[in-house]
């Protein structure tokens, strides 16, 4: 049996990693505004509050389209924000919209996109907190590895994070974990799930969640990756990024009929994705787990 696996949010605390994240962002943007802390803050709580009225209108784009929902993951929540603000037409005298501007001519003074400045301080952030020993795995991660490799279970760790920073984790979890066959966890770090390819035709655009959410399928990087090791079980815990694509092939791809989906529900998991994934059709197809310490047992008797 083959389990894909998410990494950050399953193997990983990212609520904690996810906070530093913003801390980072918001002592940036104080420097490159010459602002205090709080202007910067206030500012992007404002923001949020108008995004939280219409979530479903805001996310991470990647080529157009949606990698990740607006709510869906705590990182791709940061450049929903910045993608707002990109978008949000500056005219009006407010406070509100001044500070919005003074904030987006701040970043374009030394990058040339507000996207390009969250993925700077994504990977800033997460590099600095990783070099202060805060990057910790989960406290029950090498029993549940235990538990599936003596199951039989082969575990692939296909993320958008670093090959590095995934091995790193395990090793502090005492785990071999690294790109060869036959390790404990084998390691695809940088898997670009989040890449959008339009040209990519093999598959419908999107799938279906209700009347007002559609999940951009066309992930060409990371369906290669399904299709190359056919998994029997993938979990992950942003719904978009990890699971919209193998729950679409299970449902209409001869070769993942066996295919079983795993959500693990966070405290910043979209009700709708609760909702969808609980539907009657997709009994025993998909599963929602609050701890990756669930995965051995549903493994066991659903496998």
């Amino acid at each position: 049996m083959k389990l894909i696996s998410d990494f950050d949010g399953i193997w990983t605390n990212q609520a904690k990693e996810a906070d530093y994240v913003w801390d980072f962002i918001l002592n940036y943007l104080a420097d490159l505004t010459s602002q205090n802390k709080i202007f910067v803050s206030d500012t992007l709580a404002q923001c949020r509050n108008e995004m939280n009225k219409t979530p479903e209108l805001f996310g991470w784009y990647n080529n157009g389209a949606v990698a990740c929902f607006y709510h869906e993951d705590p990182f791709g929540d940061n450049n929903a924000i910045f993608d707002y603000i990109n978008k949000t037409g500056l005219s009006d005298d407010s406070d509100y919209l001044k500070s919005l501007k003074l904030i987006r001519d701040s970043v374009l003074k030394k990058y040339k996109s507000l996207a390009d400045f969250s993925q700077d301080c994504f990977y800033l952030a997460t590099t600095k907190f990783k070099e202060e020993g805060k990057l910790q795995p989960v406290s029950d991660a090498m029993d549940v590895i235990k538990k599936l490799n003596l199951s039989e279970t082969e575990i692939i760790i296909v993320s958008n994070s670093r090959t590095n920073k995934i091995e790193h984790v395990f090793e502090k979890a005492g785990i071999i974990a690294s790109p060869e066959m036959g390790s404990a966890v084998r390691v695809r770090g940088d898997a670009m799930k989040f890449v959008v390819d339009d040209t990519f035709s093999d598959i419908p655009e999107s799938l279906n969640i209700n009347e007002k959410i559609n999940v951009p399928l066309r992930r060409k990087s990371y369906y290669n990756i399904l299709l190359e090791e056919k998994p029997g079980f993938v979990i992950g815990d942003v719904f978009s990024l990890d699971l919209s694509l193998p729950l679409f092939l299970r449902l209409n791809h001869k070769d993942f009929s066996e295919l079983k989906v795993v959500q693990r529900i966070q405290t910043y998991t979209p009700k709708w994705v609760k909702d969808f994934l609980s539907r009657k059709e997709l009994q025993n197809i998909a599963f929602l787990v609050s701890s990756v310490s669930e995965l051995p047992d549903i493994i066991t008797e659903f496998s």
